[in-house]
């Protein structure tokens, strides 16, 4: 449940299967053992595979909510491997290669995670080069220039795409310009960081204090002291209070706005709103109905506009959570003269879902559908590893897929009609079009 994001996947074949019984799904399989390093830094345990595999994710608070220069977070975290006080970047880069490892950086609005894969008898050699990345990066000015004026491009590049004008102004309508869900980065905004601000922003964040550490695959007593020996110093400790404004809960005002781009051969659309957060106990409900609505691949909004009226390659809606807040969101691309047509049955979809009733038939489709997902996705050590993460990065208990796998089992249609007014109505959303519109 990554940022707890629906997705669109395949359909199911039929729907005549049962609903499966959530029995089957082994929930204690996911409670970790919780230990602590030398320094108190918390360590969550999954031993749960018999091969000689690990993953290591090191998840810190130091997503862009927390940066005070635009580009911060994300280049902090993306430069943390060009080099490092004793390490070139091609020198770390060999070196996973030569060990088998793989080494991933994920940065988003509330967390970055560094996760690293590899095999047991390599750990030793790995832990080395993770913790030099980690505690000692090198934001030398030379690289540090080349990577912004690469990054400012793509950045200009990305911007002529439809769907990108589309998504930014979105967020900003949602959350409003200065909150920091909401504010979009602006190309000459580039100009303004300075490799000193990664710096900066590393010290403050990449500490001991502000970190979580999963250990998932085959981990012993030996593993866990090879961590505790690289990360269980106060070497990398801080005793700075970093703080931040408190920003007020963004509340969605309905608004229409139309960006023109002469030539775009197809029109980008972003319906939605902001909404409640994993936190809420409606939120594992509505995540259901946002599957009949456009979750997956037998959607509704699949089948209407992209299945019967050919408007659409793709379409579909995702409910996010963030730390402090959730968004719900349509998006869509069409050609230019479908796109008022295309609208038209997005709000049609949206009033049918809180004014007439799910079929039992389809409801019962949507649980199979979700618990069987939920299995295949607790199917794998490392697989389980990723369910774990947003359990740590929120300080959710087990109970919260507990309470998720019951939501499924027992939303009726009334809680689908009764969700869908007071969260889903057509008259609260934000809409933005970008493209070359026709009349």
């Amino acid at each position: 449940m990554k940022n707890t994001k629906s997705k669109t996947n395949p359909q199911p074949q039929s729907s005549s299967f049962q609903v499966p019984t959530t029995d089957n799904v082994n929930i204690s399989a996911l409670t970790p053992q919780k230990v602590f390093l030398d320094n108190k830094l918390p360590v969550f345990i999954l031993n749960n595979s018999d091969q000689p595999i690990i993953r290591i994710d090191f998840i810190f608070n130091a997503g862009t909510y927390y940066q005070d220069v635009p580009f911060q977070a994300a280049s902090a975290c993306s430069m943390l491997s060009e080099s490092t006080q004793k390490h070139t970047a091609k020198y770390i880069a060999e070196k996973l290669d030569f060990f088998g490892a793989h080494l991933e950086k994920e940065i988003g609005r509330d967390f970055v995670t560094i996760s690293l894969y590899c095999i047991n008898k390599q750990l030793a050699n790995i832990l080395p080069i993770v913790e030099q990345i980690l505690k000692q990066p090198k934001y030398e000015e030379k690289e540090f220039r080349k990577y912004i004026v690469n990054e400012k491009q793509k950045h200009i590049n990305s911007m002529q795409k439809v769907q990108n004008i589309a998504r930014m102004r979105f967020q900003e309508l949602v959350y409003g310009t200065q909150h920091p869900y909401g504010r979009i980065l602006k190309a000459e905004e580039f100009d303004i960081l300075q490799n000193t601000d990664l710096e900066k922003f590393h010290k403050n964040y990449y500490t001991s204090n502000n970190c979580k550490i999963i250990l998932a695959g085959c981990i012993h007593e030996k593993e866990y002291q090879l961590v505790n020996s690289y990360f269980g110093g106060d070497d990398w400790d801080t005793k700075i209070k970093t703080t931040h404004k408190k920003y007020q809960t963004a509340v969605t005002k309905p608004t229409v706005e139309i960006i023109r781009k002469e030539g775009a051969v197809q029109s980008a659309v972003c319906i939605g709103k902001a909404l409640i957060n994993s936190e809420h106990e409606d939120f594992s409900k509505l995540s259901i109905i946002n599957t009949i609505l456009g979750g997956y691949f037998g959607s509704r909004l699949m089948k209407n506009i992209r299945e019967e009226k050919g408007y659409t390659y793709g379409i579909g809606s995702g409910v996010v959570s963030y730390k402090n807040q959730g968004l719900f969101c349509i998006s869509t691309q069409t050609a230019a003269e479908t796109t008022h047509l295309c609208i038209e049955e997005i709000y049609k979809e949206l009033k049918f879902l809180r004014t007439n009733p799910v079929s039992k038939e389809e409801l019962a489709l949507v649980k199979n559908y979700l618990i069987g997902e939920f299995m295949r996705e607790v199917d794998g050590p490392l697989d389980m590893a990723e369910r774990l993460k947003l359990l740590v990065q929120m300080d959710y208990s087990v109970n919260y897929y507990q309470n998720y796998l019951d939501a499924i089992n027992l939303i009726s249609q009334d809680d689908v009609l009764r969700l869908s007014e007071k969260y889903l109505h057509e008259d609260s959303m934000v809409q933005v079009v970008a493209g070359e519109i026709l009349q």
